[in-house]
Formats: structure tokens, sequence, C-alpha cells
């Protein structure tokens, strides 16, 4: 709508208006900008970085359809210009240095290196120290060799130089599923025992399976199928069915007990171990057949308490098959458990019973 030319609003008319204001009756007032505050200049002033001056060759074709084709338009006072600068480069000091990168360097003077960032594709080194005084300490280390994990716990020998600890070692050993063998022998045996036992046997057997313990123990399974047998059990001893009762158990047998492993423990004599630096700890034990075992308590500069690795290295003589009918399997061994390899190696276990 034209803008009229005694009307007492006509410069808000004409601001909205800007074709208006362009091709009115010889009107050339500059637009006046709306008032930004310094977060809208400064985004606004990067998103517009890269592109062409109003009024550069070629530049008018690229404007969005919204903005008029005339330089005239985007006009800013020069004290505006100058404040926005002063603006601009206040918020540059603060954000330049939380940015990791130096302030802007002045002309003539050369620019200052970064602090505080590695060239593209390169890896900073932190030298990392450790503290000399820390006691070797291993919690369920894992093994890429061996179906266990290792727990290690040291105590310092007072007032003894070199240091010396007296470390003791437990071993929690995976013991394999039944073989399919194993498993048939226990589903035949289930299976025979209405024939093989007598009432009596029977009947004790029946009423300890649907025990409230040990209905208590299956309904508080969480996998879906030691909740399946819970649903079994439960509706053949609800039943009072012998034959249904001796039927989940099979099932079991074959459903769970088959792919089930065994957790044994097993501690071993306390070892004495000598410092050598702030990461390496390791004890020399000699055995059977000349038997030499090296065990090294390791790890990496700057590992904290629960970080250590072990390694095992034993070794026999050349001639140690040739001492006695006892040596004849002697063979070099070696084995390593690491902190991080807390989960044992896959040996086919669903469950671990």
């Amino acid at each position: 709508m034209p803008c009229g030319l005694t009307d007492g609003k006509r410069r808000k008319c004409l601001a909205r208006n800007v074709p208006e204001r362009l091709h009115s009756q010889g009107s050339r007032e500059p637009r006046r900008r709306p008032h930004r505050s310094t977060t809208g200049v400064l985004r606004s002033t990067l998103a517009t970085a890269d592109r062409p001056r109003i009024g550069a060759a070629g530049s008018a074709a690229r404007l969005p359809s919204s903005l008029p084709a005339s330089s005239d338009a985007l006009v800013i006072p020069s004290g505006r210009r100058r404040k926005m600068r002063r603006e601009l480069l206040a918020l540059l000091v603060v954000i330049l240095p939380a940015l990791g990168q130096a302030e802007p360097a002045k002309p003539g003077q050369a620019k200052p290196p970064a602090v505080g960032r590695a060239k593209p594709g390169s890896k900073a080194k932190v030298k990392r120290k450790s503290n000399p005084t820390d006691l070797p300490s291993i919690l369920n280390a894992g093994s890429p060799t061996e179906k266990n994990v290792l727990t290690v716990k040291c105590d310092l020998v007072p007032g003894s130089s070199p240091r010396r600890a007296t470390c003791k070692t437990m071993q929690a050993i995976v013991v394999g599923p039944p073989s399919p063998a194993e498993t048939a022998k226990d589903v035949a045996l289930f299976k025979d025992l209405p024939k093989n036992a007598t009432k009596k046997e029977l009947a004790a057997f029946v009423g300890s399976m649907c025990s409230a313990e040990i209905l208590a123990r299956w309904d508080n399974a969480s996998a879906r199928v030691e909740q399946d047998f819970s649903v079994k059990l439960r509706s053949a001893c609800k039943a009072k069915d012998r034959a249904a009762i001796i039927e989940a158990l099979v099932w079991r047998a074959e459903n769970i007990d088959a792919h089930t492993c065994k957790l044994e423990t097993f501690a071993q004599d306390p070892i004495e171990f000598v410092q050598k630096n702030a990461d390496t700890w390791v004890a020399t034990i000699s055995g059977i057949c000349g038997a030499t075992t090296t065990i090294t308590l390791w790890r990496n500069p700057g590992d904290g308490d629960y970080l250590w690795n072990q390694k095992q290295v034993r070794t026999f003589p050349p001639n140690a098959k040739e001492q006695s009918e006892l040596c004849s399997g002697a063979a070099d061994y070696t084995a390593e458990w690491r902190w991080d390899l807390a989960v044992v190696r896959e040996i086919g276990c669903q469950f671990l019973g």
C-alpha cells in the first residue's frame, strides 16, 4: 500500500516497504536498519564473510529475491561501521583465547605460534610419571589363551632394599560345558529314574525338586530359557505329575545343563617379587625338571593401581626330557594376563553355574 505524503508514520511505512521507498515520488532517503545486539552483529558478519560485496561485478544476480538489487538499501553510516568493528574486535579478544587460538597479529607483527593444539594428523605426546611407591595390584585380569581370570594382591616387605613385596595370587578357572556323551548320560539317568528307584526314593526326589527353595531359585532366573524351565517345573509340581517333573528335568539337561560352565577358584602360594622400577616387579622360581619360571608384574608408565598386567614364562633345559619319565612332557610355556581383557575367552558357555 502506498505511503501517504502527509502521514506522520511515513518513515515507519517506508522501512517496511523497501520497493515503495525506492520508487515513491522522488524519495531517496536511506532505509534505517533495525537495531541489532552485538551477538547479532557478530553472527551476521561471520555468516556473510565469504559473500561478495554489494555492488561488485555480478553480485546483484546472486542476491536473494527478497532484497533489492540497489546498494542504497544496505548503506551503513560510517559511524555505525566503526562502532561495529570495535564491538567485533572486543568479542574476538574474548572468544579466540577460549578456542585455544592466539590473538590476531597486528599489521607488521609476526603471527604467534598456536598454543595447545597439535598439528593435524599428529598425536600430542604427554609424558606421564608413575608413582614408584605403588604396589602391584591386579583385579580379574583376563588372558587371551587361558581359561581363567587372575587376581593379585601384594604386601610390602618392611625395610627391604631394593623394595620387595609378597604377592598372593588367586585364579578363577572356567570349566567348560559337559560333552554330548555326558549330557546323554544325564538324560538317560532321569528317564530311567522311575524304574531304577524305589517308590520312597522317587517320592523323596520329586518332593525335593518341588520344594519352595528350588522353585524360588528358578523363579528368580534372568535368562529366558531358565524362566521357561521354571514354568514347566512349577506347572508339573502343581499337578503332582511325576512324569511331567521328570520330563522337565530332561528338558533342563538338554537345554541348560549342556551349555553351563562351572567356575572354580584356587589360590597359589605367596610369591616374593623384587621391584626393578616404578612399573616393573619380577620374581624367579625354580621347579622340577630344571624348570625356571619368571613372573613379571608390569604396567604402562603413568597407569593407576589396578592397571597392572602379569606375564609368566616357564623354560626347561634342553635335556629336561631325558632326566626322567616324569619330565618327558616338559615344554616351555608362556602366558599373560592383562587388565584390559576382563572378559574370559569364549569357550562355548551360555550359562555360568
